[in-house]
């Protein structure tokens, strides 16, 4: 789902903002984002919400258990459970393929077979975002910079808000611990928030949509002009 579609805009905002604001107690409310979020990822393919589930349920209960233990070491072991699992699924999607390819090209050159099979794996969209997001949240407890997480259901919000779960910004966990724990919502708060929306969306509709086909145009070409080089790169940027 995109941003500037219209199942997001007419759909899932109205939706979200609504069961946020109007209709839930507030005990449910990061519940409910987090949610209204995996609907928002599962929208592209839902099977990888599974993925994202375990990334939040292994660094929740991780970052858990080095708060509650004194012992350094049992805390560096989880710290490391935290990191090895989250790097271990990033590393599998991004760099399987091209390691097994790697693998059989230099088997086979050496007069073997095939050692690999290829698996031809999608990398999941934003899972370099919020895998070191997720991470981030046991780093910042072991380090003492962070409280662990009131309930599954805020740290999952953290992890999956849809704001930011597929493009970013990575926001570490102990600079938005405070916001969860305290929501304070004013009018004034709200504005800002709609002429954000307003202005990053125009941006992208009028903006970005209608140079991105001659970024796309410049980087395409195995060889380009000055003119159309610099065009491009504007474009881009």
């Amino acid at each position: 789902m995109l941003f500037n579609s219209y199942e997001f805009i007419f759909c899932l905002l109205p939706i979200t903002l609504a069961g946020y604001f109007l209709l839930l107690p507030k005990a449910w409310r990061h519940g409910w984002l987090a949610l209204c979020s995996f609907v928002f990822y599962g929208w592209w393919d839902y099977r990888y919400c599974g993925l994202l589930l375990l990334a939040i349920c292994i660094d929740y209960f991780a970052g858990g258990r080095i708060a509650a233990t004194p012992d350094p070491a049992k805390k560096k072991r989880w710290l490391l459970v935290s990191i090895c699992s989250d790097m271990g699924m990033l590393g599998f999607f991004k760099y399987y393929d091209l390691g097994a390819s790697t693998a059989n090209a230099l088997a086979q050159w050496s007069g073997g077979g095939e050692l690999l099979p290829l698996l031809h794996l999608v990398l999941p969209v934003g899972i370099s975002f919020y895998t070191f997001q997720s991470m981030s949240y046991s780093i910042d407890i072991y380090r003492g910079q962070a409280r662990p997480a009131k309930s599954l259901t805020d740290y999952a919000c953290y992890v999956s808000l849809f704001p930011q779960l597929v493009a970013g910004p990575i926001v570490r966990y102990h600079e938005i611990d405070g916001q969860l724990r305290v929501r304070t919502h004013t009018w004034a708060k709200a504005g800002a928030g709609i002429v954000l929306f307003v202005l990053g969306l125009s941006k992208k509709v009028l903006l970005a949509d209608a140079v991105a086909p001659m970024a796309d145009w410049g980087f395409s070409q195995a060889s380009i002009g000055l003119a159309g080089a610099w065009s491009s790169l504007v474009a881009y940027t």
